[in-house]
């Protein structure tokens, strides 16, 4: 990824047409994904069609790791924000770029109670805070690897209905959407699911 240019990008990943003009036509957004596919590619795919993609990361325990995702990062011209910051600072990203979560992860007790796989877990409440109180709208998409050996990008938008002002009701709602997503990807592309942590605890 570090040696990746635009003309080598545009070769290796294509980005859905249609996925495409929807994004187009927004200047802010919440980018929804997971751990599936090459996730690492979508920021620098949204980079080279113009469209301001700023993440959320983890910052990495091992600090060898951490500066070395980094600088992959850095040198394709990613921004970042650690999950640590201010979410006053997320929110300031809302008003002219898309917002970008991957939201498979095991949320702890911040989290909200949804099923993944038939069993209970633990999902983050960040993409409806960000939804409620920046009336954004929300995306949801993967990066996949497709039999061509290529990847293909992939976004639509992301509607739940029955939300209200409750951020954690609305949470729930959101995050059960997602994962009945993420598990109809996953069927058909298991091999593509990467993600080692304790989903279920």
């Amino acid at each position: 990824m570090p040696y990746f240019n635009k003309r080598k990008l545009k070769e290796i990943v294509s980005f859905d047409k249609k996925s495409l003009k929807i994004l187009s036509e927004q200047n802010t957004g919440i980018i929804l994904s997971a751990h599936f596919g090459n996730w690492e590619l979508i920021q620098p795919t949204f980079y080279i069609n113009n469209l301001n993609l700023i993440l959320i990361a983890q910052i990495q325990r091992n600090k060898g790791a951490n500066k070395f995702f980094t600088w992959i990062r850095e040198k394709t011209n990613a921004k970042i924000i650690f999950k640590n910051e201010s979410t006053n600072k997320m929110f300031n990203v809302l008003k002219n770029n898309f917002l970008g979560l991957a939201i498979d992860q095991y949320a702890g007790r911040s989290g909200v109670p949804v099923t993944f796989f038939g069993k209970q877990t633990l999902s983050p409440i960040g993409p409806a805070l960000f939804h409620i109180k920046a009336k954004v709208p929300m995306f949801v998409g993967f990066c996949k690897l497709m039999s061509n050996n290529k990847y293909e990008i992939s976004f639509k938008k992301l509607i739940v209905e029955n939300l209200n002002r409750d951020i954690k009701e609305s949470s729930i709602l959101i995050n059960q959407k997602f994962n009945y997503l993420l598990e109809n990807e996953i069927k058909k592309y298991p091999e593509q699911f990467f993600w080692f942590h304790r989903k279920w605890r």
